[in-house]
């Protein structure tokens, strides 16, 4: 029952804040609308444009979105009022997660409805494929947005900090997702980023490819963001600033 209310607290406050609602529902579409109608003709294209677009929106609003927000109901104060409640760290941060989920299945729902009915690009989708990467992804992102907040000293320096950490990821994804030769060290960064495995799951289903249980190297990789993420974002909470 907390954790329902303190959903629908967030609900509330979503909607209430214009600006983070245009920066994390509408601006990820404009990118994909830009790239999609350029290259509108293009199937293979496609192939990129639709998994990059998802994967941004994921990162934008599980990673960029969650870091920012706490880091700025931080420096507000609003965490420290909370701390003397019942409420938890994980009860806080699946209510944020679910929100955003919302809102990323929406995003989802059209970027799909318009490859096919707007740019008529057919694609075989792998559902099973397709849900089980985008939940966990979205989970994982998340997780790492509230640890990567608890490293942001203040509110003032966390917008420059959350871009920084998203542009690079997003950068190193780029030879392991579209097989790109950019140098042994760079390719070498690629296979450890977990934006990777991200975009990599997405292009697969898009694709209907099947899921591949084979290459055991990147589930350690994930594996270990995943613990780290959890333990820098659930045991290592702040409620105050520095």
């Amino acid at each position: 029952m907390q954790w329902m209310s303190y959903t629908v607290v967030e609900l509330k406050n979503f909607y209430r804040n214009v600006s983070q609602a245009f920066f994390v529902g509408v601006m990820p579409l404009f990118y994909f609308l830009i790239f999609a109608w350029a290259n509108r003709n293009s199937a293979r294209a496609f192939t990129f444009i639709v998994p990059g677009a998802l994967g941004l929106m994921i990162l934008m609003t599980m990673l960029v979105n969650q870091a920012n927000t706490i880091a700025i109901q931080r420096s507000r104060l609003l965490l420290k009022r909370l701390r003397g409640t019942p409420l938890k760290p994980l009860t806080l941060i699946t209510g944020k997660i679910a929100i955003s989920l919302g809102v990323l299945i929406l995003q989802t729902a059209v970027i799909l409805i318009f490859t096919s009915s707007v740019f008529h690009q057919k694609f075989m989708l792998n559902w099973p494929t397709f849900i089980l990467v985008f939940l966990v992804s979205c989970v994982i992102f998340a997780f790492l947005g509230f640890a990567l907040a608890n490293l942001i000293p203040n509110a003032d320096s966390a917008v420059a900090i959350t871009n920084v950490v998203m542009f690079v990821l997003f950068i190193l994804s780029i030879p392991g997702f579209t097989g790109l030769h950019l140098g042994k060290i760079l390719t070498l960064l690629s296979h450890i980023d977990p934006v990777t495995y991200l975009m990599m799951g997405l292009r697969d289903s898009y694709t209907g490819s099947p899921f591949d249980l084979s290459h055991a190297f990147q589930y350690i990789v994930v594996g270990i963001w995943v613990i780290g993420g959890v333990y820098l974002a659930v045991a290592r909470f702040r409620w105050d600033e520095r």
